[in-house]
């Protein structure tokens, strides 16, 4: 069956191409949203399930490999403004890929990369202390004692330095289980 004929019979259907979270597990933001996009946007092609659209899976993988999406993990303690690092000064640990802006920063990085890596891999700080692994935006952070931590929304910056000691505490127990999700 071609693309078009397959789409045109699910028409105006919603698509729940992603199976339910075991027990109470919640998913990430960005894949229940996918789950109520039109069933005619689904591709035929996807890496892992028929429904999916066209490279869902590869971007997801891609843009979870770069951590700060980008940016330079050192310009954060730096400057007020985090900037964009190059794929010529790139540095890979065992689970993610960082680029920098210049192999000073590069070779900083190595010598700590506990140091300068965002906190809970770069998902929001915030949503980690809810119990939920969601993508954060790498141009809403704040750094408290030492640590870099990347939010969603500008407004869980300002709960979260509102209550650190009882919410970094939160995070850290509750990212013991978070980081073995997907």
């Amino acid at each position: 069956m071609s693309t078009v004929a397959r789409l045109s019979h699910i028409r105006n259907k919603k698509c729940r191409c992603r199976l339910r979270p075991a027990s109470n597990r919640r998913p990430e933001r960005n894949i229940r949203d996918h789950q109520t996009h039109p069933a005619d946007r689904c591709a035929r092609d996807c890496c892992c399930h028929p429904s999916w659209p066209a490279g869902f899976c590869a971007d997801r993988a891609e843009k979870r490999t770069h951590r700060t999406q980008g940016y330079d993990p050192l310009s954060y303690f730096e400057s007020d403004d985090p900037k964009k690092g190059s794929q010529e000064f790139a540095f890979s640990t065992d689970s993610a890929t960082y680029y920098f802006t210049s192999a000073a920063h590069r070779d900083m990085f190595k010598s700590d990369p506990a140091h300068y890596a965002p906190h809970y891999d770069g998902f929001c700080a915030f949503t980690a202390s809810g119990g939920e692994k969601i993508e954060a935006d790498p141009t809403i952070w704040t750094i408290i004692d030492e640590k870099l931590y990347v939010f969603r929304f500008k407004r869980d910056v300002k709960l979260f330095t509102r209550k650190y000691s009882q919410l970094s505490q939160l995070a850290d127990k509750r990212w013991e289980t978070l980081k073995k999700l997907p």
